[in-house]
């Protein structure tokens, strides 16, 4: 084995006969789509290639190899074209490749690129139907390429090693090529709301005093803790439950037991968050690949604490055929659970809807409000409604059923809670400690979370369709809380993008001078957000006299249109309420570093 640093693994660039096989096949593959690869996607892509071909041939030293490649360019069917060169070869090297995924949906869509027969292939999951594109499970040691889900490892190999995981094997060894596609962490967020924990101790008390002992200990701690206190979950509430197993917080706390968690206290709610690891300790060297590897803030945390991650080139797309329509407005769970609250956004989708009531649309909501596109859908004639598509959020990954869809609207966004984020944070450490973050870090890491989210939910838009990097034409829908610094969000994630007011329900329905106020301060805080505009400054545009500014900003449609919009006035001047967090921070990397 030829030992290197992670780096300097990737300049191993002669001999990746595998890796130019399948660049060539990829090229040939998306130009019978009409499509080209920009230079910053070839060169990316190569990197995995080689990055993927080195693993194979067991040269690559332990890391996580993440390749941050924007939707559309091709990174999965040059995965599929890797496969398609090393079946070409013989399967040689014959160690074997194990490629992990998200959705099952996945599974096939490789094969078929691929060009992979049966008998070739071994297929791991928790559906028979599934598992039946490939080897039959006895012959499983003897298929090259094994495909498998992200979850099916984790479970299992969360307190093993590869080299403990039969199943897994490939002529009796663990296979020397790993692949996840989308997302990673080498741990899983956990979070325990410590009142939860009360009805353990009865089940537990019948037959099992010093678990139930161990718990009330833990609750106490957990309640006379300062904010923000670390703990270390008594490694004795790591298993045998019993019929304590049903309750709530049980399967949270044994996963937590051995490791630390911190206690976050709100408005006397009291949680415990942390993370259990779910990878083998021995996973690595793996190749990642996930779009949104370059806006998460976890990948840094991970980079920068454990050492174990390694950049790849990333390729990013050209926005500037997407145009983002912002509409700051209250969209949490709570407002959209409310029909009152949630009218005047159904209003505002409706309204959007039939101005381009020929092509289709998506929605991505809360799951939890699943009356909201049907709503929508009443409100349009039936042939329009019928191309109105909905998504939830939690399922807005992966998926490219809405790749033709020229518009979509996110209503919301999934906000952790600071126990969501304290638990993510640990997750991307994955050794069972909980970091101690900076406040900046705690700002990035919230926002990269946003930004992670935003960044999936609109490329399963017509953005994935990319052409030479170009993403594909469309037009985005945001109505998110006022709280939110959208703008670093939508500079980071779309680069070149247009972005533009979406004010339904204010400066659209005032007519006459309080609509000239409303919509000229909306058009200068979208071309300048941190700007400060003086109030004789906005007389002088719209021809105003003092007095008449001052009547139009006591009238009642006005304040209400300025306070939706975030805009605030003071005695001289107007600006926009500042962001409860700053900006992601920037961070380069020099691909001429990682390839010379």
């Amino acid at each position: 084995m030829i030992m290197v640093t992670p780096k300097a693994a990737l300049r191993l660039c002669s001999g990746s006969v595998l890796a130019e096989k399948a660049l060539k096949n990829l090229k040939a593959a998306l130009t019978s789509f009409g499509s080209n690869l920009s230079p910053p996607a070839e060169m990316a892509l190569s990197a995995v290639l080689t990055s993927m071909e080195a693993g194979l041939k067991g040269e690559l030293p332990p890391s996580f190899y993440l390749s941050a490649v924007d939707p559309g360019n091709g990174k999965s069917l040059a995965v599929a074209m890797f496969l398609r060169a090393y079946k070409a070869s013989g399967f040689l090297p014959a160690n074997g490749v194990l490629v992990l995924v998200s959705r099952l949906a996945e599974i096939e869509a490789y094969l078929v690129s691929a060009g992979l027969d049966r008998n070739e292939v071994a297929v791991l999951t928790s559906d028979p139907a599934t598992n039946a594109l490939g080897a039959p499970e006895a012959l499983h040691d003897q298929a090259p390429i094994m495909f498998t889900t992200q979850q099916r490892l984790a479970a299992r190999g969360a307190k093993s090693t590869m080299n403990a995981l039969p199943a897994f094997f490939y002529q009796g060894a663990p296979r020397a090529l790993r692949v996840w596609d989308e997302s990673i962490l080498p741990g899983e967020e956990k979070t325990v709301k410590v009142d939860d924990l009360g009805a353990l101790l009865g089940p537990l008390r019948a037959s099992r005093k010093a678990m139930a002992a161990s718990v009330q200990s833990t609750m106490v701690k957990a309640w006379s803790a300062p904010p923000s206190d670390v703990l270390t979950i008594p490694e004795d509430l790591g298993g045998g439950w019993g019929k304590a197993s049903a309750h709530v917080g049980s399967a949270e706390l044994a996963a937590l037991a051995g490791h630390e968690a911190r206690v976050i206290s709100f408005g006397g709610d009291v949680r415990l968050a942390g993370a259990a690891p779910t990878l083998p300790a021995d996973f690595a060297p793996a190749v990642v690949l996930d779009a949104s590897g370059r806006v998460r803030e976890t990948y840094r945390l991970w980079e920068s604490r454990t050492a174990s991650l390694t950049r790849l080139p990333s390729a990013v797309n050209d926005y500037s055929d997407m145009t983002v329509h912002v509409w700051r407005h209250a969209a949490g769970k709570r407002t959209l659970a409310d029909a009152k609250a949630r009218r005047p956004i159904v209003e505002a989708i409706v309204e959007a809807i039939c101005n381009q009531p020929a092509e289709e649309w998506l929605i991505v909501h809360y799951k939890d409000v699943g009356t909201l596109v049907p709503e929508v859908r009443l409100k349009l004639d039936p042939e329009v409604a019928d191309r109105v598509h909905g998504l939830t959020w939690g399922r807005h990954h992966g998926t490219n059923a809405f790749a033709h869809v020229p518009n979509i609207v996110l209503v919301g966004y999934p906000d952790y809670g600071e126990h969501g984020y304290e638990a993510v944070a640990a997750a991307a450490i994955g050794d069972g400690k909980v970091p101690e973050l900076t406040e900046e870090e705690r700002v990035a890491l919230r926002e990269g979370e946003v930004a992670h989210n935003i960044l999936q939910a609109v490329c399963r838009s017509h953005a994935r369709a990319a052409q030479d990097g170009v993403a594909g034409a469309c037009q985005v829908y945001l109505c998110m809380s006022p709280s939110l610094n959208l703008r670093a969000v939508l500079d980071r994630c779309f680069p070149g993008h247009q972005r533009r007011a979406w004010a339904p329900g204010a400066s659209a329905e005032l007519g006459g001078r309080k609509g000239q106020l409303v919509r000229y301060l909306t058009d200068l805080f979208e071309a300048s957000p941190e700007a400060v505009v003086r109030k004789g400054e906005v007389t002088e545009a719209l021809s105003l006299q003092r007095p008449a500014l001052s009547r139009l900003l006591l009238d009642g449609a006005v304040k209400e249109a300025l306070d939706a919009l975030w805009i605030e006035e003071s005695r001289l001047s107007f600006q926009l309420r500042r962001p409860s967090f700053r900006p992601y921070p920037g961070g380069g990397f020099n691909v001429r570093d990682l390839l010379r």
